[in-house]
């Protein structure tokens, strides 16, 4: 009787410890970690200024430390409408990466509901202290 009971135990836990090894061999695959890339520019062109409602785009470049990091979006750090602090969001994958500081450029849209002044604050990296510091521009959004 033992003897069954140890032989059950034995097969449900060989079983079980098929069923959750993967055959697919894809189990070692990529880190990827996401975070903030540093922003190094911000330039507005005055003709890419709209009225209420349009479209304004400001590009936006941002630093990159290594050939396995990439931009995915841009990310609201705050609610302000009218004072809007970002960031641009990246992230990184694991693998054959080249150390390599280089800079890339990306277009930030945004379309205002209002007329009036606007504050954009892209984050750029922390300072000596460790608090948080970005790179500020200021736009006059005409009525239509």
């Amino acid at each position: 009787m033992r003897t069954v009971k140890l032989l059950s135990y034995g097969m449900v836990m060989s079983f079980l410890s098929m069923t959750a090894m993967s055959c697919l061999n894809d189990d070692n695959g990529p880190m990827v970690q996401q975070g903030f890339l540093t922003t190094k520019e911000v330039y507005i062109d005055l003709d890419s200024i709209q009225p209420a409602n349009q479209v304004t785009k400001v590009e936006v470049t941002y630093e990159m430390t290594n050939t396995c990091q990439s931009f995915l979006q841009f990310m609201s750090l705050n609610q302000d409408e009218k004072n809007r602090k970002l960031g641009v969001y990246g992230s990184q994958s694991s693998g054959n990466c080249k150390d390599s500081i280089f800079n890339k450029t990306a277009v930030y849209s945004f379309k205002p509901k209002d007329s009036g002044e606007y504050t954009l604050q892209f984050w750029a990296g922390k300072d000596e202290d460790g608090k948080d510091k970005y790179l500020e521009q200021t736009i006059v959004v005409p009525e239509k």
